[in-house]
């Protein structure tokens, strides 16, 4: 791949055989989020409060639309961004991994008056920006 800060497309000919012995091959192109490019990794509650503090991370927010419960947006996040818990809370959970690259992404999700809020903060703008696209996609859901 190019980049693993942006989605990519992949693009292949799938070849079978049918009974019978035919050969048919199709044209497939699909999307490679860029959540795929992320893996999970455990980190101390020191270390995140860290990097939430470091001002050099880009960051990207989203509001779960109502009537999404803090337990149901904690566990889309974590599953679908590939990531790590650090910490849960009463009001909200940490969550934290790294791209192939080793560039951080930590995720705070808080319980907020109006609904639950998901802030990102990762190594570049491109990636907080693609990662938290994804979250929104699948919160609208």
């Amino acid at each position: 791949f190019s980049s693993i800060s942006s989605p990519q497309r992949v693009k292949a000919i799938l070849t079978y055989c049918l009974e019978g012995g035919e050969e048919v091959s199709q044209r497939i192109t699909f999307s490679v989020p860029v959540s795929w490019f992320v893996v999970p990794t455990r980190i101390s509650t020191t270390e995140f409060a860290a990097l939430l503090g470091d001002s050099k991370l880009a960051i990207a927010s989203a509001i779960a639309p109502p009537p999404k419960e803090l337990a149901t947006v904690v566990e889309y996040v974590a599953r679908g961004l590939r990531l790590e818990r650090v910490e849960d809370s009463q009001g909200g959970s940490s969550l934290f991994g790294q791209t192939l690259h080793k560039d951080p992404v930590a995720v705070l999700v808080r319980s907020r008056e109006g609904g639950v809020t998901v802030d990102l903060k990762s190594s570049g703008q491109q990636i907080a920006t693609s990662l938290i696209s994804e979250v929104i996609t699948s919160l609208q859901s």
